[in-house]
């Protein structure tokens, strides 16, 4: 996951965060204004509920991955489908 961070963060502004903290000012950066949402196409919500309910059987399977790559996902979910 980090590499693909700093990647787009390069893309985006031309360096990686390392350079960036290192080089200790934005003076050479351009910045942009961030997106603002249009607040008339935001459909407004109901406050959340609690609910109070019996017990609950949850199922699913568990696997640990570490930071290198999300190849096996996809043969997780082909073990879960069955």
């Amino acid at each position: 996951m980090k590499a693909f961070s700093t990647r787009a963060f390069r893309q985006l502004f031309g360096l990686t965060p390392e350079q960036l903290r290192a080089q200790a000012h934005l003076d050479n950066l351009n910045l942009t204004e961030p997106i603002r949402m249009n607040q008339s196409t935001i459909t407004p919500l109901a406050a959340p509920r609690t609910v109070q309910s019996g017990a609950l059987l949850i199922f699913g399977l568990g696997q640990l991955y570490n930071t290198q790559g999300n190849a096996a996902f996809p043969s997780q979910w082909d073990r879960f489908g069955p």
